[in-house]
């Protein structure tokens, strides 16, 4: 299951060290509401460094460059990597700085209501995370009514989807992606309004592993370029389809 706390972004390019000190300033301040833990996420431990190398926080990503932790206001801060030892669940608020979908992507894969502020690096680089849950800028009101990125029998047949397969293990199991195939090939076929793209938002909103849901998202998009996919019958299951419209409110 991935989190379910709230998303923010901080709108930054490049080493602007007040988003950087605006970022730790929410991190302290939201690891105190939820037990004195909090974790900086980079994609490297190189980018700390960086990051110290003009930030007057400088102190601050040293150590945690060094030792992996690091106590500030009583609330104790860990360090979290793309190589690093794997977090798979936290209740506290992330603070992930740089490091673009990849990294966005590992933290979703965290279970818990971790509360993400990201800090971007450059234009465009967590769009799709934007997309995905919703995220607001850093200091405006979230909606409490987020849309989804699919509706209609589209959401129906990936919320099926989900029932239906192991998400612990996503579609690597023959069945699970045969169903994932004949899925997609109904959607496509029957002209369903939905893109590979929001189909993968719309299953890591239903709780699928990002990693899992872009390999769905694979699969999409070879069958929306008219690809036939290992398995693919290449026609529509008009019982799947008349099923999801009869769902539809």
């Amino acid at each position: 299951m991935t989190r379910k706390g709230i998303s923010h972004f901080v709108s930054s390019t490049g080493p602007q060290d007040q988003a950087i000190v605006q970022g730790v300033q929410w991190l302290l301040a939201e690891a105190k509401k939820s037990g004195n833990a909090g974790i900086v996420a980079v994609s490297t431990k190189s980018n700390l460094e960086n990051i110290a190398n003009w930030s007057q926080l400088a102190g601050l990503f040293n150590q945690l460059r060094q030792n992996g932790t690091a106590t500030v206001q009583g609330v104790q801060l860990r360090l979290m990597t793309l190589k690093g030892t794997q977090i798979y669940s936290f209740d506290g608020p992330i603070l992930a700085i740089y490091g673009g979908q990849e990294l966005l992507d590992a933290i979703d894969g965290i279970s818990g209501s971790a509360s993400v502020l990201y800090i971007p690096w450059g234009d465009g680089d967590c769009d799709q995370w934007l997309q995905t849950w919703g995220a607001t800028e850093l200091g405006q009101p979230a909606s409490h009514q987020q849309s989804e990125p699919t509706s209609g029998a589209t959401f129906i047949a990936l919320e099926s989807l989900t029932h239906g397969v192991n998400l612990n293990t996503g579609i690597t199991h023959p069945s699970d992606r045969e169903r994932a195939i004949r899925t997609l090939e109904t959607l496509y076929h029957k002209h369903a309004p939905a893109s590979p793209d929001s189909m993968c938002q719309q299953l890591i909103r239903m709780g699928w592993d990002p990693k899992d849901a872009n390999e769905v998202k694979k699969l999409a998009e070879a069958i929306w370029a008219g690809r036939r996919p290992k398995k693919s019958t290449g026609q529509p299951d008009d019982g799947l389809w008349t099923y999801w419209n009869s769902k539809v409110n």
